[in-house]
């Protein structure tokens, strides 16, 4: 395709066509690269690396490829990781500015719910309890189509999104969790495993 990393690095989409060579299988070529930079993101991760450079060139490569499912998947990932190292303004912007669009777009509708209930997750990380909540019952309609397993997940997520917002009432003075072990359930209330709650926080 006839591109360097300095070509990749900082640019945008419009740009790289541009540059890029384009063969007949273009498409084919930017999906490969998307998914070679992809499971290096993974197993730079496994060895405890931080990878949200990889995944975020990845997402750029997928969207240009024309692979939606492949482009939110390591978005939601890239946003899980900014949610890791507590960047919560960071996770917020990828569900926003990239994530969320290109579902509603592209009309991924096996992805709307986990979408939009990890970004109430964020929001309410990000302090925003009363939208957190809102776009939570925004999801009421479709859980009872879910399989258990995804409404185990969303039943979890509700739990984390009103500890978090109870956690915001109590004076940080308060906030005595010292004494908690990783798998013993939140003394937040929550019903979730503290590591979960609130030792992610």
């Amino acid at each position: 395709m006839g591109i360097r990393p300095n070509d990749v690095i900082g640019k945008n989409s419009d740009v790289l066509w541009k540059v890029i060579k384009r063969p007949a299988n273009v498409q084919e070529h930017l999906k490969h690269l998307a998914d070679a930079l992809e499971l290096y993101a993974l197993t730079r991760e496994a060895q405890g690396e931080s990878t949200p450079f990889l995944r975020i060139h990845a997402m750029k490569f997928y969207n240009m490829a024309g692979a939606p499912e492949s482009m939110v998947r390591v978005g939601q990932d890239l946003a899980d990781e900014f949610v890791a190292m507590k960047q919560y303004v960071g996770a917020k912007e990828v569900m926003e500015q990239h994530v969320l669009p290109v579902v509603s777009v592209a009309g991924l509708v096996n992805r709307l719910i986990q979408v939009r209930s990890q970004y109430a997750v964020i929001l309410a990380l990000c302090g925003q309890h009363k939208a957190a909540v809102m776009e939570m019952q925004r999801l009421e309609p479709y859980i009872e189509g879910l399989e258990y397993k995804q409404r185990l997940e969303i039943e979890n997520q509700s739990r984390q999104i009103a500890g978090l917002a109870l956690r915001a009432l109590i004076p940080r003075a308060q906030q005595t969790y010292a004494a908690v072990g990783r798998n013993e359930q939140c003394p937040c209330g929550s019903g979730v495993k503290f590591k979960k709650c609130h030792g992610a926080v």
